[in-house]
């Protein structure tokens, strides 16, 4: 009868039990992958059904259709110096300001990713910063430049990745080929 040599016995359950260690670390790994698109596409649902509330389809309403002609209007302007706080003159857009900087942090912390942020909402964030920039200078005057740094950074940030995007991302879309062109993407 062969004897094996005890050295032999040690190396080889060392090898064992670091693949067993390797292999838990992987699984372990690809379940924390798995558990973050959880998390994400969690959160990415609650935001489309707040995008979905009437309080932000007015406020995205009141943006376009209200805003542009109120920041030519000196008691509407005056309103929004004198605001120490989101009421008053600025309430029906302060929903949907608050809703980005909500989402910026969560880009901004990692929690969601801003690929798929930019891809859902990046179209509409830039045009929601353009439509409110100068209600939220007006604020900043009188709250100081805390106001909407999220919202802003997300909004060039947007703004850099749609640039960017026309070139990279948009182009590897598949396109109906009897669509005509259009000014977007085509």
């Amino acid at each position: 009868m062969t004897r094996i040599d005890p050295s032999i016995v040690s190396a080889v359950s060392s090898v064992i039990s670091t693949l067993v260690v390797v292999i838990g670390g992987i699984v372990a790994l690809r379940q924390l992958r798995f558990a973050r698109h959880a998390n994400e596409l969690a959160t990415l649902t609650k935001f489309a059904e707040l995008w979905e509330t009437e309080t932000l389809q007015k406020a995205r309403r009141f943006i376009r259709d209200e805003l542009p002609n109120l920041m030519h209007d000196p008691a509407f302007v005056a309103d929004v110096r004198r605001a120490t706080t989101t009421g008053g003159a600025v309430a029906s857009l302060t929903p949907l300001t608050n809703f980005y900087e909500d989402m910026a942090t969560y880009v901004y912390t990692g929690a969601l990713s801003e690929k798929t942020v930019m891809l859902i909402y990046g179209g509409s964030l830039a045009e929601t910063w353009k439509g409110v920039r100068g209600v939220i200078a007006l604020l900043r005057e009188a709250q100081g430049d805390d106001v909407g740094n999220m919202f802003e950074h997300l909004a060039m940030r947007a703004t850099n990745w749609r640039a960017q995007a026309e070139k990279r991302e948009f182009r590897r879309l598949l396109r109906d080929p009897e669509m005509p062109p259009s000014d977007y993407g085509g």
